[in-house]
């Protein structure tokens, strides 16, 4: 039996020591991106940006449903803009602090997150430790497994298909790439390159879907479920419930597991009342930084 640990935005945004500043949640991520590409993102019609301020999901899924080949670049832009944050060296952050907490035990943890970010990789790298992407369980004792069920910002296209920046496709289109991790600084690079394709990540539309090396992400989302099917304890920290990405949640709502949640308490707490089918349930507080004593308290 396992502890899985499940990172969303929530995590990001309250872990503390996030340079150049938290990142955003769902609701003011339109805004930055906005701020930062007002040629592409700030120039959408009307119509959709309006739908973007009130709901992003709801927003990305208007464009997936008209089938608009804008989505890769606009992808391309999210991965440049998520591969820029960092964690401060004096490792005061919550991903620091929670992997320091939960390693130092000696018992098996299996990290997981749903962000495009790489905060947590970066944590797990000061730390001196190597990230595990992609196998069922860590290779040694020294990786720390993380599975991207979304994908990663870093997730660079490798091998099989490959479009340049001329290409243009829509949605139905998918690339059966394999995946080549890659340092956040070279995120850039790539983007702004004679490519069509983006890092393999999720259109962050209705039921998330996977354009590129499809194959491979959903094979880590499978071996998630697998793992939350038979785990001890699910630490939730940060990731709203949200009932439409039924590969996430229905999984959770299904373990048996003890579930420790580390965000919006009324949303947890609605869901819970709804959803969850058996197994305690323990609400532990609204901010990661603050909530890392609550969570080891409560573990085992």
């Amino acid at each position: 039996m396992s502890v899985v640990v499940l990172f969303g935005a929530g995590a990001s945004y309250g872990a503390g020591g996030v340079l150049p500043s938290a990142p955003p949640l769902g609701s003011s991520l339109y805004r930055e991106l906005v701020s930062m590409f007002p040629a592409t993102w700030g120039a959408l019609p009307p119509s959709l940006q309006t739908q973007f301020y009130a709901n992003f999901e709801d927003g990305m899924s208007a464009l997936w449903d008209r089938g608009s080949h804008a989505i890769p670049v606009l992808m391309q832009q999210m991965a440049i803009f998520f591969a820029r944050y960092q964690l401060s060296s004096q490792r005061v952050d919550g991903y620091s602090k929670l992997l320091d907490a939960l390693t130092s035990s000696r018992k098996p943890v299996l990290f997981s997150s749903l962000n495009y970010d790489c905060l947590f990789e970066v944590a797990v790298s000061m730390a001196g430790r190597a990230v595990n992407y992609f196998d069922n369980t860590p290779a040694s004792d020294s990786d720390i497994a993380i599975w991207k069920l979304h994908g990663s910002c870093n997730f660079l296209p490798h091998g099989g298909v490959t479009a340049t920046r001329g290409v243009s496709f829509g949605p139905g289109v998918t690339f059966g790439t394999g995946i080549r991790p890659v340092n956040p600084n070279e995120v850039a690079t790539y983007c702004t390159s004679n490519t069509a394709l983006y890092p393999a990540m999720a259109v962050y539309a209705r039921g998330k879907p996977i354009q590129i090396a499809p194959e491979i992400i959903q094979r880590i989302q499978g071996f998630w479920t697998t793992a939350i099917k038979s785990a001890s304890t699910v630490i939730i920290v940060g990731a709203h419930p949200h009932i439409a990405d039924r590969h996430v949640w229905e999984p959770l709502s299904a373990t048996e597991a003890k579930l420790l949640f580390v965000g919006n308490k009324g949303a947890f707490l609605d869901w819970q009342s709804k959803y969850r089918i058996r197994g305690d349930s323990i609400y532990l507080g609204h901010r990661f930084d603050s909530s890392i004593k609550a969570i080891v308290k409560n573990l085992w």
